[in-house]
């Protein structure tokens, strides 16, 4: 279920925040995911070594990956080309995923603790996280990325494609989705979504000149599909999830 579609190639590194999750299977290094580069709380100036992802990422062939089978690239535009000079591959330490139930997508988010710092740059640096409980925007651009695919039998994209989709009604999602702890994003008539490859990957608005990221790419019926939207992990809701993950993992 990991999941552009009817989108379009972004500015290289104007989303500096989205990182790619790669999972080694059968040693060979896979592309799984996408994520997004958060500040830790402590408000590091610096870099970072937190990356916000979906849980399901990490639950691979029916148990949870190893830290040790995985790792992130930060600074990255095109996949296809490990010599981009931003780009910086780093090991997972280790993560938490939470009650994430496998079933229903229910509490589908994970933090990763990095093994490195990813250094800030013009092409590195972390979004905004939206205050606990905070209200849904609305009428504001909202965008998801990813090297997901083009459509639910397409190919993914070596280059990092964007589309922008509105935050929905919770009345317009449909019936699969909590309402506290999920968003809906897309239109009705389909067409422009998130697709096979995404998941993970950050849905951001811009309110004022930040970008906040109010959803985590969770699933979907399909990809582009009429009448129903992209579901998205609600990331206001789990504010203090985060905060407390980010305290584990940096005592364990």
């Amino acid at each position: 279920m990991n999941r552009i579609v009817g989108g379009s190639e972004a500015r290289p590194h104007s989303f500096p925040w989205q990182v790619q999750l790669k999972l080694y299977y059968t040693k060979v290094l896979y592309h799984t995911c996408g994520g997004s580069i958060i500040e830790p709380s402590a408000g590091e100036k610096n870099g970072s070594d937190l990356i916000l992802t979906a849980a399901h990422c990490l639950y691979d062939r029916g148990k949870w990956s190893s830290p040790e089978t995985l790792k992130v690239v930060a600074g990255v535009h095109d996949v296809a080309n490990p010599l981009e000079p931003s780009q910086r591959v780093i090991r997972v330490k280790r993560y938490q995923a939470g009650s994430y139930n496998k079933y229903t997508f229910e509490n589908d988010i994970a933090l990763l603790l990095l093994g490195a710092v990813a250094a800030y740059s013009n092409h590195v640096s972390p979004v905004c996280l939206p205050e606990n409980g905070e209200a849904l925007p609305r009428h504001v651009p909202c965008f998801v990325t990813g090297w997901g695919a083009d459509g639910e039998y397409g190919k993914a994209s070596n280059l990092l494609k964007q589309v922008e989709v509105p935050v929905l009604p919770q009345s317009m999602c449909w019936q699969n989705a909590s309402p506290e702890k999920t968003l809906c994003a897309g239109f009705m008539r389909g067409k422009k979504d998130a697709c096979l490859g995404d998941s993970g990957s950050a849905l951001v608005c811009k309110i004022g000149k930040k970008y906040v990221q109010y959803g985590i790419v969770s699933f979907g019926h399909g990809c582009g599909k009429k009448h129903y939207p992209g579901v998205y992990t609600r990331v206001s809701h789990y504010v203090q999830f985060i905060r407390k993950a980010e305290a584990k993992l940096l005592n364990e």
